[in-house]
């Protein structure tokens, strides 16, 4: 097949070389062998590197002006990589200016910037990774990396997919280096938008990208108005191959300049690192002009490159060793070994940081559908933030509910617990819209663009009473509002029935207070278990149906009266699904009323740069689409879950209640 020859060195270039002739191999000529100093700027070495992803400095260039570099490939001794990896969108030097006087006007374009696509592709994929770390952790972890003879997913070019070397970069590393940005306003400084502006989330929109503008440009005669830029976009793609950022669009950008304007010099600033020209690119996108040095290359006075020391010359902006471990002797973590804090679980972050309320805003918003990975579609019905605090969105979703244990598929509706965050806040103000006090409100848009998504009209599962509360000691009628559900029990896994009523108990006029009953027992019963399956029981009929609360007089809209006698009603709660078009059979209860049969999920969210696309940590989202309900501020909408910081007007069977804190595992649905 051919030979190989082996060469001792005499020199300190090498150890030794192998000259190869292997037909099959055209292109393999010779096999160097080095020690790791003699490799050079990929070498594998031990120790630890001074920097990481994201990292940024800022050095003055010979124009003596400020150049924000930003860390896109570390150097890494677990993958053998010895030297760093840096990229720049700051505005160009002189000496990369072409200055081109014509039409009576000064066009500055771009020249000699270099063509380095392979860390241009790692800065969009590392802003993934901090954007959407369990996404990026998720598509590297299951999609195989390209082999010899076969396509595959490339982590940050030609990283290891392999666990052991992934978890040095895992999502709590990802979501320090989103934290950090944002608390230094970094994405603000890198790319002239902060992280929430519209301009920076059309990055990862699949109609937008990053637009990276890259070479130089051509201008072929002087006679010419055509001007030629070169530009690659990378975008989120469908194939394999192209997820975590990895779509690369090439193109060149080619248009008439007679009408037109393109100045980097005064319209590419420092403060505003980006170029918006629609006659010329085709869209309001912002175009970025980068170009790419090793660490090495940024050295400064002539000093020495050294991995585990910082670049001469370079002013820190962000590094995440010293702002993470300043408080530590080495102020570096170190990679030879598995520190707990850095390679851990790749939730452990994100079980530190919910130990803490979040009050802001929060990214999935009241009427928020997600599409998962398998086709079902998760309602929100408490946003995360505001006056909740909690640090998650909750979602229900009537697809896919197994009420009854067949092979592998496993009960799966809510659990009696989580029933209190997830849907229990917005019962009032799902009354509040069957009885018609307010259509103006947010509350009649989150109703039919849950319609409008699902086909389910969650108003059909409340029914509305008139009751009578001493307010300023004179009886005053009050309407409250009943919910019947199923719920699986925590305890033995078996499907069961609750009744909840919300009641106003306000004795003062200026102080009006509503109170949450919940009963998965019968009023006035030994502890009875309440059960679909009751309705169809004559004597359970004539025992339970006529409570204190189904006696009250009829809402305003609803002429529902007590059930008086038993009909059929099939003990399995399948027959009472939804099933994509309507529910099969009318699933009533005891009390004349429809139950409500779901699935609970909650989401982490900390707001639009701090998020989790996974349902209860398991399934992916696929899509997501955004509620009508925005239109509203979120401070407005966010008021509906006010009930919950009353934890005082809960009562279960009769007793006071503390909803669980979704600290607690108990709360997970």
């Amino acid at each position: 097949m051919g030979t190989l020859t082996y060469h001792q060195t005499q020199d300190n270039a090498s150890l030794a070389t192998v000259d190869v002739s292997i037909r099959q191999l055209p292109h393999l000529q010779q096999i160097i062998y080095c020690t790791p100093e003699q490799m050079g700027t990929n070498a594998s070495f031990n120790g630890n590197a001074y920097y990481r992803f994201g990292d940024v400095v800022k050095i003055k260039n010979n124009d003596d002006k400020w150049e924000y570099w930003v860390c896109v490939r570390p150097a890494f001794g677990p993958e053998g990589k010895g030297t760093s990896h840096w990229v720049t969108l700051s505005p160009l030097p002189e000496k990369n200016l072409c200055r081109i006087n014509k039409n009576d006007r000064e066009y500055v374009v771009p020249t000699g910037i270099g063509t380095d696509t392979e860390h241009m592709q790692n800065l969009a994929e590392m802003l993934y990774a901090m954007c959407y770390p369990n996404i990026w952790e998720t598509n590297v972890l299951s999609t195989p990396a390209p082999g010899l003879f076969s396509k595959g997913l490339r982590m940050f070019h030609d990283f290891s997919h392999s666990k052991d070397k992934e978890i040095y970069h895992n999502p709590g590393f990802w979501i320090r280096v989103n934290d950090a940005w944002n608390s230094l306003d970094l994405f603000k400084t890198i790319f002239g938008f902060k992280s929430d502006d519209e301009h920076f989330s059309n990055i990862f929109d699949p109609n937008g990208g990053l637009h990276l503008l890259y070479k130089g440009h051509s201008w072929w005669s002087k006679s010419s108005n055509n001007l030629t830029l070169y530009e690659y976009t990378y975008s989120v793609g469908t194939s394999m191959t192209e997820l975590n950022m990895h779509k690369a669009t090439k193109r060149s950008v080619e248009g008439n300049m007679a009408g037109n304007y393109f100045n980097l010099a005064d319209e590419y600033t420092l403060q505003a690192p980006y170029v918006l020209n629609e006659q010329l690119f085709g869209n309001k996108q912002p175009r970025y002009v980068i170009r790419h040095a090793t660490g090495e290359e940024l050295v400064q006075s002539g000093a020495k490159w050294d991995y585990k020391q910082p670049i001469s010359g370079a002013t820190p902006v962000y590094v995440y060793n010293q702002f993470f471990y300043k408080d530590t002797t080495n102020k570096f973590c170190d990679l030879t070994k598995q520190e707990t804090d850095i390679v851990e679980d790749p939730t452990n972050y994100e079980k530190q940081i919910v130990k803490t309320q979040y009050i802001g805003e929060p990214f999935f918003q009241l009427g928020d559908v997600l599409v998962d990975s398998l086709g079902n579609k998760w309602i929100c019905t408490l946003p995360a933030g505001g006056y909740s605090g909690a640090p998650y969105s909750y979602f229900i979703s009537f697809d896919d509910v197994v009420v009854k244990n067949q092979g592998e598929k496993k009960v799966n509706i809510i659990t009696e617990l989580a029933i209190c965050r997830t849907l229990l806040p917005l019962l009032g103000k799902m009354g509040n819209y069957i009885n018609r006090l307010n259509d103006s409100s947010y509350i009649v848009d989150f109703v039919n663009f849950v319609k409008k998504q699902t086909g389910v009209d969650m108003s059909d599962f409340i029914i509305a009473r008139d009751s009578t509360v001493l307010v300023d000691n004179v009886n005053e009628k009050r309407t409250c509002f009943f919910l019947n559900l199923a719920y699986r029990d925590m305890f033995d896994n078996s499907v069961r029935l609750m009744r909840v009523i919300r009641n106003s108990v306000s004795e003062i006029r200026s102080n009006r207070q509503w109170r949450y009953d919940m009963f998965n027992i019968y009023e006035g019963s030994n502890m009875q278990r309440m059960s679909l399956s009751d309705a169809a029981d004559q004597t359970m009929v004539d025992k339970y149906a006529r409570d204190k609360w189904t006696v009250l007089p009829l809402g305003k809209s609803n002429k529902r009266s007590y059930r008086t006698t038993a009909e059929a009603c099939a003990t399995d709660l399948a027959n009472y699904l939804w099933n994509g078009n309507g529910f099969a059979t009318d699933a009533l209860s005891m009390w004349n009323n429809r139950v409500l049969v779901v699935r609970g999920g909650k989401v982490y969210d900390r707001g639009i740069n701090h998020h989790s696309i996974k349902i209860n940590d398991k399934l992916s989202v696929r899509k997501h689409i955004v509620s009508d309900v925005r239109k509203y501020s979120w401070e407005t909408v966010s008021t509906y879950a006010f009930d919950l910081i009353s934890m005082d007007l809960f009562q279960f069977n009769g007793a006071q209640y503390i909803i669980p804190s979704y600290l607690e595992d108990s709360d997970r649905p």
